[in-house]
């Protein structure tokens, strides 16, 4: 047993509430769920109608940004409208437990005024039914804005921090895993579904190549299966057999990532050596969302759910992998686009290159830019698992 003294000083910094519901909280919280899933399916067909309409800026708060399209322009201010009174209610109901008045609260607004208190990132452990709710969007977190993360249980993450870190305390606390370049595996668009060019948009391999040129993290990926093939499960069944230290793997695919990776295909895979796992998943365009339509159809209601954005990163996560990166919701091409190269540019940075802050980053318009990127792209990125990882 440790020190006396030091448990009770350390139990100080610890604040417990429970998070009680009655029945009429619960039977909202259902309900919001409900419409929440509605409202996800309606923009995976706004983006497949009108996504070629969504250039460069669309996805930033702008008075001065001119739609070309105007049928955009209305679905797109009735989809941000929409989340806004999702996030009403939902700061409503949970006001009690997570309001201005609330211990979590006002435990959190201790770090503004004593610096040795102060929050650097906060983890959210999330029931897998109420994890589609954009949480990271209440009130209470909105100062830790790209720094909140998520998991499925604490046991879950104790695991994961064992496994990237080891058992002795005094080795986790203050350090980083390390991602590796060179064991790094990636796939983009491997129906090849996207080809366009448009007014500052080139299609997803194009881009990601020029991203990949001018990147010296990405410069040295390399590819998971054959670029010019569509993926199978040999490819999954390789990659989980790779023993390179610290690897990761960047995903970047039209439509769910199930298309390409079956749930049950996953489900049988070890995947304890990824440390990091970056899925960007759920963009549209016609192609892509015809395809995606085309094949439920010859599938049940519950092999459609299992493929679900968070359902998959819950099997990953059960597969072995650390950390891991995923929507929660379609969004555009182009602001995906500008997630991953802000991300990785920050990777790339010499300070604060740690995924927690790359994360932070890839939630901006750009460094330094006053203005901010609609809430219905920014809450769509989900981080889940352990984010004291660097790039190398």
């Amino acid at each position: 047993m440790g020190d006396v003294s030091d448990d009770k000083k350390e139990s100080s910094k610890i604040v417990v509430d429970k998070l009680a519901f009655d029945e009429d909280m619960i039977r909202k919280l259902k309900e919001l769920v409900r419409n929440h899933k509605t409202w996800s399916t309606k923009i995976s067909r706004m983006c497949a109608t009108l996504g070629d309409s969504m250039i460069m800026n669309h996805d930033v708060i702008d008075e001065s940004f001119l739609y070309e399209d105007k049928e955009l322009e209305k679905q797109e201010n009735e989809t941000e409208r929409t989340l806004e009174f999702l996030l009403n209610d939902f700061n409503s109901l949970l006001d009690p437990i997570l309001g201005q008045n609330s211990k979590i609260a006002t435990a959190l607004s201790c770090g503004e005024e004593d610096s040795k208190l102060k929050a650097d990132n906060i983890i959210l452990f999330l029931d897998t039914e109420l994890s589609i709710l954009p949480w990271e969007g209440l009130f209470v977190f909105e100062k830790y804005e790209g720094k909140v993360s998520r998991d499925f249980s604490l046991h879950l993450h104790a695991h994961r921090t064992n496994t990237l870190f080891g058992l002795d305390y005094n080795v986790t606390v203050g350090s980083f895993a390390t991602v590796q370049s060179t064991s790094t595996k990636y796939t983009v668009d491997p129906f090849q579904e996207d080809s366009a060019v448009g007014e500052n948009y080139q299609g997803m391999r194009a881009a990601f190549d020029v991203l990949k040129t001018s990147n010296q993290v990405l410069s040295k990926w390399t590819p998971l299966g054959d670029l010019e093939a569509p993926l199978c499960l040999l490819d999954w069944i390789q990659l989980s057999e790779e023993k390179g230290p610290g690897m990761g793997l960047f995903v970047n695919t039209m439509g769910r990532l199930g298309s390409i990776l079956s749930p049950r295909e996953l489900a049988i895979l070890n995947y304890e050596n990824l440390h990091f796992a970056f899925i960007v998943d759920y963009g549209y365009n016609f192609v892509s969302y015809r395809r995606q339509e085309s094949n439920d159809n010859l599938k049940s209601l519950d092999d459609v759910a299992c493929e679900d954005s968070l359902n998959m990163i819950a099997l990953l996560s059960l597969a072995g992998v650390s950390s891991i990166i995923g929507q929660s919701w379609t969004t555009s091409l182009t602001s995906q686009r500008r997630f991953i190269s802000n991300f990785y540019s920050q990777c790339s940075d010499k300070d604060n290159n740690d995924f927690a802050s790359a994360f932070h980053a890839g939630m901006q318009v750009s460094v330094g830019s006053e203005n901010k990127l609609k809430k219905w792209i920014r809450f769509a990125r989900v981080y889940y698992g352990v984010n004291r990882i660097k790039m190398n």
